[in-house]
């Protein structure tokens, strides 16, 4: 998620100083698109958190989004941190330089590695088969809009009481 909010602000800066040379229009379509692209990905995973009984505008806070995605998939919250951690990597060699590029790229394909666990996780708990689960693995910008605006509903494996312990004899 932080990198979608990394990705819109450098889409918003680039629209802003290329608005000011309009001679040039062929340069606003990729970051429009970026942008709207951006925009879309927040809206489907505000749509798939009220699917999932949650609170849509935690799609808009970025650490709150990835916590609650892990709860979807009925992670730990710890894997938050995993799935944030291929935008964490991009931030600190944009601001630190790349220092250790190898030591970054072993971390990004291990949180790359445990994403598809938490992709997998989460379309079985919305009770979608190996080939659509597949669709979102490579074909995000186009499934994950039909797993949020579909007919799909979210189905957890467990009940949580009142004192959020996992109950497994539902």
């Amino acid at each position: 998620m932080l990198e979608f909010y990394l990705t819109l602000y450098r889409s918003i800066v680039t629209i802003a100083d290329l608005s000011s040379k309009p001679d040039r229009i062929e340069d606003l379509i990729w970051p429009v698109s970026q942008l709207l692209l951006g925009v879309l990905t927040i809206v489907c995973i505000a749509k798939i958190f009220a699917k999932a009984k949650r609170k849509p505008l935690t799609a808009l806070i970025p650490f709150q989004a990835e916590i609650t995605m892990a709860g979807l998939a009925e992670l730990p919250k710890y894997w938050a941190v995993v799935l944030a951690t291929p935008s964490l990597a991009s931030v600190c060699i944009a601001v630190f330089g790349s220092t250790d590029p190898n030591g970054f790229q072993l971390l990004s394909l291990t949180a790359l590695a445990l994403m598809l666990v938490w992709i997998i996780r989460i379309g079985h708990r919305f009770g979608k088969e190996t080939g659509f689960i597949i669709g979102l693995l490579l074909l995000g910008p186009i499934f994950w809009p039909i797993l949020a605006f579909g007919d799909a509903e979210y189905k957890p494996t467990y009940k949580r009481g009142r004192s959020g312990e996992a109950d497994c004899s539902a």
